[in-house]
């Protein structure tokens, strides 16, 4: 009876780490997974940025090199991920992992993106809709929900729906309600494979809806010059 009890009990340990290992790997090889992200500069949000780079041989890169960008997107405002290798796989594929693969950056406290828009920490939003020029700070969110540290660390979901805000105090990114290319994220999530990680036929929640429309041109991140002014102390 002793010995039946021992092989039962090893049985259900192995049982329970695989459960533990298969919902703690995330990301796989083989996976296509999607997130909306936008970025939205003292109420403008800015346009979605284009296709990652290809290849003369049409293989989408890695900013700088030749090699394969598992995590890219097709200029549809949308995160892909697409990984070939471990390395863009789990906790490796994150937001930040995407903003390099693009030539651009992400920090806690200061961000550089398409088109030369650049905000950080201390920045100034101008004057708008009779309210003063106010000093800037990022915020970032996911599906409606004000998020700590550092978005750069962060590994996206399948299906989330993320915001990277430069607002002045009393904004922040939950309150800018989901991204303008959330309905491109549903789209993509109804036909996504089904090992996708999310239920295919359940809709979007979405949270308060956006005041700005899509691809507006943003007030202090035009095309090829930086999006603030100097940092004021």
């Amino acid at each position: 009876m002793g010995v039946v009890a021992i092989v039962l009990l090893g049985v259900i340990g192995v049982v329970l780490a695989k459960n533990a290992n298969d919902s703690s790997t995330g990301l796989k090889i083989g996976d296509h997974w999607h997130a909306a992200l936008g970025v939205n500069v003292c109420g403008n949000w800015l346009p979605s940025p284009p296709e990652t780079p290809r290849d003369s041989n049409g293989l989408i890169v890695r900013h700088g090199t030749d090699t394969y960008a598992g995590i890219h997107t097709h200029g549809d405002g949308l995160i892909h991920f697409e990984p070939e290798a471990s390395d863009d796989t789990g906790s490796h594929a994150t937001v930040g992992r995407y903003f390099n693969y693009n030539g651009w950056s992400l920090s806690q406290t200061s961000f550089a993106y398409d088109q030369g828009a650049k905000e950080s920490n201390g920045n100034t939003c101008p004057a708008a809709n009779g309210q003063p020029a106010a000093k800037g700070t990022l915020t970032w969110a996911v599906n409606g929900k004000e998020k700590t540290g550092n978005l750069a660390g962060y590994a996206p979901r399948n299906g989330d729906r993320i915001v990277l805000a430069f607002e002045p105090a009393g904004k922040n990114a939950a309150s800018l309600g989901d991204p303008p290319s959330t309905a491109a994220l549903q789209q993509a999530l109804n036909s996504s494979a089904p090992n996708s990680g999310v239920s295919q036929t359940s809709p979007l929640t979405s949270s308060t809806p956006s005041t700005a429309a899509p691809g507006a041109t943003p007030t202090t991140a035009p095309a090829g010059a930086p999006a603030s002014t100097t940092p004021t102390s």
